[in-house]
């Protein structure tokens, strides 16, 4: 979580007894190495003021073929996500969106100039797919931190007013890799999740 927040929550901040900023590694309920179409769970902090806009999603990603080759797609970070919910208290927050990881992608090629989709892109394991693969991909880092929809819409959440805070990640199905004419029986795999 970023350490700032807003300017009017500056004068309450300064009456809080024992405020801190911090930055948190959150785990997932789950383990931390999955494969296509699982589901990653994280629970947010209780009783703290969240800053959702700093949140960010880190992952280690390998592909593997029986034969042949595959990599990650344009966009892996938001790509490698296929439906995003958030539940409050035990009630959903969200209606469910099957093709998140599409909306995203058409949402970042609308609004992101080449520079900053460049920027993405160097900073999520080197530059955009544009010839077919030659190799595996093999524990390349990735940071994802564009989470359209609620989890944009929210920038800070009191979960001491709101209780426990879970957030579920269906992760896309293997379909979603970038193969040679050659490849065969496409996976990935994810490993050393956290949140921070």
């Amino acid at each position: 979580m970023n350490n700032s927040y807003p300017k009017n929550l500056s004068m309450i901040s300064k009456k809080l007894i024992g405020y801190s900023r911090q930055t948190l590694k959150l785990q997932p309920t789950s383990s931390t190495t999955v494969n296509p179409s699982d589901i990653v769970r994280v629970y947010l902090p209780m009783n703290t003021i969240v800053d959702l806009s700093s949140l960010v999603f880190f992952w280690m990603g390998s592909t593997s073929t029986s034969a042949g080759f595959c990599c990650f797609p344009k966009n892996a970070d938001v790509s490698i996500i296929q439906k995003i919910d958030v539940e409050i208290g035990g009630k959903s927050l969200t209606l469910s969106c099957n093709s998140w990881n599409i909306l995203a992608n058409t949402i970042l090629d609308l609004t992101l100039g080449y520079d900053k989709q460049n920027n993405r892109s160097i900073l999520n394991g080197g530059a955009p797919v544009t010839a077919l693969p030659t190799a595996n991909v093999t524990n390349v880092q990735y940071a994802t931190n564009n989470f359209i929809g609620p989890l944009a819409s929210i920038n800070y959440l009191n979960t001491y007013l709101t209780g426990s805070v879970l957030i579920t990640f269906t992760l896309a199905p293997a379909t979603i890799l970038v193969t040679n004419a050659t490849a065969t029986y496409p996976s990935y795999q994810l490993t050393n999740i956290f949140f921070q």
